[in-house]
């Protein structure tokens, strides 16, 4: 015999009785054990032994109620074996669970067990996390996955505006930041953050990368006070200007804006968060313009909501002004009562309305686009990302620099107050550049949210 100690005799069999402490003996079969005394899980006791179905086994080792046959012997009912030899009752309930094998090993070059992914390393940020999960880095707790659709034939290398609710963060979760990465995992794309999440407003942030015709997809990881480092600033390469209108008057250009005139300009809701309410008397104004004074090809983009049409008949609801001085006027837009746009310059004098017209309509946001391009020769027109009319020529582009007191005016017109934009502006862009249709298709559907057809967070709430 094998002398053991047991500590707790119930915890070995299971039952609820009160501890056994004390020397007992290790057993293969009945007669191994003292006389009184069972052979029960190995161990010699006095306690009788318990069936898979709850029934005790009798003194000839099997169970009752089923006619078992003692010391191992297979039942003729139920082919059940004896607890007295295989260590178990009828159920084998104490039968060694199956070796699960070691645990996988994150990292270690093969993807195993739960493993998304194993490239070899516990390194963030390249495709696959320390914890082996596609997932950018594991400091973030959530991020959102988004799919957009591109309206245009083509790849266009795009601003993309993106929104994200504040309950979409975790609780005590810092909301002024976020990681926009591409669908590749690695990527890291630059982002702006346009306005932090509010207890009643949403986070507003601008990525910018080159969008493929149809669908495709990219990630915004928050939820932590991790960077993004060498991500910031990059949103908006190429553009001389842009002017959300958040909160205070604001431009992403660092360009400083003052009033003009008398009275004041105020914040109002717009196609994208805030906007700028110009009211009879004052419109913001850029002086000097800076970068804003562009003679050669230049974009330019508002996105307007008329409350009253222009009290003059021509050269009314001005969206944007650049002039005064001594220099001419380098580039001037505006819509007509008409439905149509204007585009006007000086030197070479240019002067045209676009050869169609759109449905102009009280309290409605629309998306104005004038386009000239130096190398055609051509102005062309949009609304709403779509065109309005055909290309128009011209003889020349203005050549004046900008003198010491030029200016730029949103809303206004230095010749008339009759002229001047009576509403709402938004999301204003200067490039110096003549921008494809399908790139201004891309900026109209980017700042109203349209891109966005699909949101998914995860992990989910």
């Amino acid at each position: 015999m094998r002398l053991i100690v047991v500590v707790a005799l119930s915890t070995l069999l299971g039952t609820s009785s009160c501890d056994v402490q004390g020397v007992s003996y290790a057993c293969e079969l009945d007669r191994d054990c003292p006389v009184g005394e069972r052979c029960v899980l190995q161990v010699c006791s006095s306690t009788p032994a318990v069936e898979a179905d709850g029934g005790a086994l009798d003194d000839a080792g099997a169970g009752a109620a089923d006619g078992g046959v003692p010391d191992g012997g297979s039942s003729p009912g139920d082919g059940g074996v004896a607890a007295t030899d295989a260590g178990a009752s009828g159920g084998d309930a104490g039968a060694p669970l199956p070796d699960a094998g070691p645990a996988p090993v994150c990292g270690d070059d093969a993807r195993e067990g739960g493993e998304q992914c194993d490239d070899g390393n516990v390194v963030e940020r390249d495709g696959c996390s320390s914890a082996c999960r596609v997932w950018w880095d594991e400091a973030f707790p959530v991020r959102l996955r988004v799919t957009l659709r591109s309206p245009a034939a083509g790849p266009v290398d795009a601003p993309v505006g993106l929104a994200l609710p504040t309950a979409l963060f975790p609780s005590g979760a810092p909301r002024d930041r976020a990681c926009v990465v591409a669908s590749d995992q690695r990527t890291v794309l630059p982002v702006e953050i346009e306005r932090a999440a509010t207890a009643t407003d949403e986070a507003l942030l601008w990525t910018r990368l080159v969008l493929p015709s149809g669908d495709s997809e990219l990630f915004v990881y928050f939820g932590s006070d991790a960077s993004c480092a060498g991500s910031q600033g990059a949103v908006w390469q190429g553009y001389a200007g842009v002017f959300h209108f958040e909160g205070s008057v604001d431009s992403t250009a660092s360009i400083p804006l003052s009033a003009a005139g008398t009275g004041t300009t105020a914040a109002a809701a717009g196609i994208r968060g805030a906007a700028l309410d110009v009211d009879t008397t004052a419109w913001p104004q850029v002086t000097p313009p800076g970068a804003l004074w562009i003679t050669g090809s230049v974009t330019l983009e508002v996105w307007g909501r008329l409350s009253a049409f222009g009290a003059e008949t021509s050269w009314e609801n001005t969206l944007f002004q650049a002039a005064g001085g001594s220099a001419a006027q380098a580039y001037f837009l505006n819509i007509e009562n008409s439905g149509r746009l204007r585009g006007y310059w000086e030197d070479s004098n240019f002067d045209a309305l676009s050869t169609a017209a759109c449905t102009l309509a009280l309290g409605q946001w629309h998306h104005y686009v004038m386009v000239r391009d130096n190398t055609a020769d051509t102005v062309r027109f949009y609304v709403d990302g779509a065109a309005l009319g055909d290309a128009i020529g011209f003889a020349g582009p203005p050549s004046d620099a900008a003198g010491s007191s030029s200016f730029i005016y949103f809303g206004g017109n230095f010749t008339s107050v009759g002229r001047r934009f009576t509403g709402t502006l938004d999301e204003v862009r200067v490039a110096p550049a003549a921008l494809s249709a399908d790139a201004i298709a891309v900026s109209h559907a980017a700042s109203k949210g349209a891109l966005v057809v699909a949101t998914v967070r995860e992990p989910s709430l």
